[in-house]
């Protein structure tokens, strides 16, 4: 018979492979985003990744859904960096916001 602590355990770890599983297939859609918008812009796309950013909750059309951004770096002539944010809310692509200094 199985504990309800270990029960629990289990749950929790299958929860969080979940949700690492679901980050990491969000991340693939982000690189793509971002390696797209730098080939249109003709901007150089720095380390050829993104990186997690933040998530958090947020409240879109009635309903909490879970917000996630990706950050990323390019360069115009070779010579700056400037950032940029891919910004997820639920399932949905919503912003590529460009950080300008």
């Amino acid at each position: 018979m199985i504990s309800p602590i270990d029960f629990l355990l289990a749950v929790i770890a299958v929860m969080a492979a979940g949700f690492i599983w679901t980050n990491l297939k969000f991340r693939e859609h982000a690189n793509r985003i971002a390696g797209e918008y730098c080939r249109e812009a003709e901007v150089q796309f720095l380390d050829g990744s993104v990186s997690f950013g933040t998530f958090g909750i947020v409240r879109n059309r009635n309903w909490f859904r879970l917000r996630r951004v990706y950050v990323f770096e390019y360069t115009r002539q070779g010579v700056t960096r400037h950032h940029a944010a891919i910004v997820f809310i639920g399932r949905e692509f919503t912003n590529l916001l460009l950080i300008e200094p």
